[in-house]
């Protein structure tokens, strides 16, 4: 089982962005919609630890593409990290990046490679834990570009 650790970089009104790290190694950046209450589809995911497993869509446009499933948000049920450009097409779930710009409507760069590099990174099912960055802490990013 791998150790995710999602750090908050910054969370403001417009989105939550974060570092993504899998057993002590940096990873990617990550984007989220801003949190609201945890309210299904419009909120990010609130501070604590989860299971999340290799799954792949279930229906839609990109049936049978793999994303990672959170299966223990309390009040919350499908909620994803997949490829995404930018934080409009988010609806409560996460989209890695190798970078995060917020000055162009909050968008996640290279989120198709970003987001192979973290499912290569992880196991079948894993712990994946939300932290604060409170004290502003400066975390190493050794970035890995395949």
């Amino acid at each position: 089982m791998a150790k995710i650790k999602q750090v908050i970089e910054k969370d403001t009104p417009k989105g939550r962005i974060s570092s993504i790290y899998v057993n002590g190694d940096y990873i990617c950046k990550s984007l989220e919609l801003p949190y609201k209450d945890n309210t299904p589809y419009v909120s990010s995911i609130p501070l604590g630890t989860y299971t999340v497993s290799k799954s792949q869509f279930w229906g839609g446009k990109h049936k049978g593409k793999k994303c990672l499933r959170f299966d223990s948000v309390p009040n919350r049920s499908g909620i994803l990290v997949h490829s995404a450009n930018l934080i409009d097409e988010l609806h409560g779930c996460i989209a890695p990046g190798l970078a995060v710009l917020e000055h162009f409507n909050y968008s996640a760069m290279y989120s198709r490679k970003a987001f192979n590099l973290l499912c290569d990174a992880v196991d079948t099912v894993n712990e994946w834990e939300i932290l604060s960055n409170e004290k502003n802490e400066v975390f190493p990013q050794k970035k890995k570009i395949v």
